[in-house]
């Protein structure tokens, strides 16, 4: 780390960066001005035009019209300068997006502070207190009175109370399990999980007012149909003129107060597409509003510092080698002072211990840089928020301005809990270039002013020479491209047959410097081309006496025998597949030993499916029967002669 001051660093990069603001601006106001100076009539128009435009360098400064002045990014005094020339406010786009001219807190009447208020929908008529206080606000900004009369202390404080409010939840503020437990009486172990209730517990109210809203219709309805009855059999003793007349009017009325119940009934039904359509975070701002109006003025104060603090943190305030934050430093023998005594044991070591040490650091950072900002003092506070807006990334974006980014009903910028990286997408290519050798005629000296490339089909020479400028950095002088056909093949009826060949595409290059393509060693053609030669040439006859049709027949003569096994034993025995491999693999008894038939034979350890090698076997197993029968016979016939020449 940097053992300096933040506040030098800061001061020196804003100061490099509002010359070098300056510096452009007078570069692109000269032009301008002459054009202007020469023409007054043009020039009066430009400067009414001006005073509509937004100058870049405001926009870029303050991000989105923060919520409270405490933190609104004020511009350097280089680019206050700049916005204050016509010319280089007209000459700087605005992106086609109205400037919101939201004056300072400070600087509100009374009648404009009436009106945010009634804006930010903080008073519910939920009790005739707050029905009065609404009403009453309401009558002060449509008779515009407000700056006439002297408001009372209760709406000073719900004000302030609003506009802190969004101003912490323009943050993403949220409240912790410990606030939460001491303010709504129960205890609460988890914040997210308690904000999801009320979350749903909201819909649900809304839904059930739906409800209520339906059923209400539908006994107005039946109530109204009885009325109707009631008139039809009152209206018997009037005259036949007067009765249709009568029943008309009855009629009207009753379809009148229909249609009323049915508006209130669509409008509770919007309210509950509207609580739909919302995002998640102005969910949350409802749910956790009743929580922010319990809370005490420094609970208040404390949330919106913590808030303040997480967002210059995502700022990058006081993070990384280059922030210029101070480090203890501790002498070593000799009096010098040792920079890494700082730093934990067994930063930088593999494994999880190094990943332990780096976690302890960064503990130590943040519990460093939030007792550094309790120190300060608000002024300073406001100036680090500045310093730290102006050298953030200008690659992400951390605040969200869209039209749709509302607080309470009302819009409002608010920050992203995780800055969004801006830009255009990169896509490195995922194509497939082979480098391959210069083909050489015979007889003829092998090139090494080119090279050849085996590339896809859809890729042409211009390609693949910024191909190999961006990624390898090698610069080519010239390229030719050939593309080879594959043989077209037909069959007898004339039907071009597919899966023949394969069209191949090849891309030589010109080259600044030799190449020679690497020659194979001595000792990689002796162990590894000869071992892959003998493994082809096992294969290749071991297929061929195993009769396999193709490369992908792996299976073994054991696999084989296992099969045959079982389905025997499933056909004749009756058994399952399992219990006839267990009783294959058990030992068999003496005398009922049953050999499996084989397809496969082997011969002097190879597996053969010859039939010679085949019908050897059963000749041999043949013969082996013959005899043993023409033993039993000998033996039968032995033993009766014996029997027979007995007295």
């Amino acid at each position: 780390m940097i053992a300096q001051p933040s506040s030098h660093a800061l001061r020196a990069r804003s100061s490099v960066r509002a010359a070098s603001l300056v510096s452009s601006a007078q570069r692109r106001l000269a032009p301008r001005s002459s054009i202007l100076a020469r023409s007054p009539a043009l020039a009066t128009s430009q400067n009414k035009s001006v005073a509509s435009a937004r100058p870049f360098a405001t926009t870029a400064a303050a991000p989105q019209a923060a919520v409270s002045d405490a933190i609104i990014p004020a511009p350097t005094p280089a680019t206050s300068r700049i916005a204050a020339a016509p010319a280089a406010s007209a000459s700087r786009a605005t992106q086609g997006r109205h400037r919101r001219r939201s004056p300072r807190p400070g600087a509100l009447t009374p009648a404009d502070k009436v009106r945010q208020l009634l804006k930010w929908n903080w008073l519910k008529p939920d009790s005739d207190k707050q029905q009065k206080r609404l009403e009453f606000l309401a009558k002060l900004d449509a008779q515009g009175q407000a700056n006439q009369v002297n408001l009372p202390d209760w709406f000073k404080a719900l004000y302030e109370q609003a506009r802190s409010f969004r101003s912490a939840r323009a943050r993403l503020w949220k409240p912790s399990a410990e606030l939460l437990s001491s303010l709504s009486g129960r205890k609460v172990t988890d914040a997210d999980k308690w904000i999801d209730e009320r979350i749903d517990a909201q819909r649900h109210s809304l839904v059930e007012e739906v409800r209520k809203a339906n059923e209400r219709t539908l006994t107005a309805r039946k109530a109204i149909k009885k009325r109707i009855n009631e008139l039809v059999q009152a209206n018997k003793n009037l005259s036949a003129k007067a009765r249709p007349a009568a029943e008309r009017e009855a009629a009207a009325t009753a379809e009148a107060e229909v249609k009323e119940l049915q508006v209130a009934t669509e409008e509770v039904a919007k309210r509950v597409a509207a609580w739909d359509l919302l995002e998640r975070e102005a969910k949350v701002d409802v749910a956790v509003q009743p929580i922010w109006e319990k809370m005490s003025g420094q609970q208040r104060s404390d949330a919106q510092l913590r808030a303040r603090y997480v967002c210059i943190r995502k700022l990058g305030w006081r993070q990384g080698y280059s922030s210029g934050y101070p480090q203890p430093t501790k002498s070593i023998e000799g009096g010098k002072p040792d920079p890494t005594a700082h730093l934990p044991k067994g930063l930088g070591k593999p494994g999880s211990e190094g990943l332990e040490a780096l976690a302890e650091l960064r503990e130590r950072e943040e519990t460093a840089a939030w007792d550094a900002w309790l120190a300060m003092t608000n002024p300073q506070r406001v100036k680090e928020e500045k310093a730290a807006w102006e050298l953030r990334d200008r690659s992400q974006v951390y605040i969200d301005d869209r039209e749709e980014s509302k607080i309470l009903g009302a819009h409002a910028p608010r920050w992203f809990a995780v800055p969004e990286r801006v830009g255009q997408t990169v896509f490195l290519p995922n194509t497939v270039v082979r480098l391959v050798k210069n083909h050489t005629p015979a007889g003829q000296a092998y090139d090494p002013w080119k090279a050849t490339f085996r590339v896809p089909l859809n890729m042409h020479k211009h390609a693949l020479r910024s191909y190999l400028l961006s990624i390898y950095g090698l610069k080519t002088t010239w390229a030719r491209s050939s593309v080879y056909r594959s043989p077209v093949t037909r069959n007898m009826n004339g039907k071009v047959v597919s899966g023949r060949g394969r069209t191949w595409k090849k891309v030589e290059v010109g080259l600044l410097e030799p190449f020679l393509f690497p020659e194979v060693s001595p000792d990689f053609k002796t162990k590894e081309l000869m071992q892959s030669e003998l493994d082809y040439e096992r294969a290749r006859v071991y297929m061929k006496i195993t009769r396999a049709n193709r490369w992908r027949s792996k299976k073994s003569v054991d696999e084989y025998e296992q099969e045959i096994r079982n389905a025997e034993a499933k056909t004749y025995d009756g058994l399952a597949a399992e219990e006839a491999e267990r009783a294959n693999n058990a030992t068999p008894r003496p005398g009922y030993e049953k050999p499996p038939p084989r397809f496969i034979v082997r011969t002097q350890g190879l597996p053969s499916a010859k039939h010679g090698k085949i019908l050897k076997l059963l000749a041999d197993k043949r013969a082996q029967k013959e005899q043993a029968v023409e033993a039993l016979m000998a033996q039968y016939k032995a033993d009766n002669k014996l029997d027979s020449s007995k007295p």
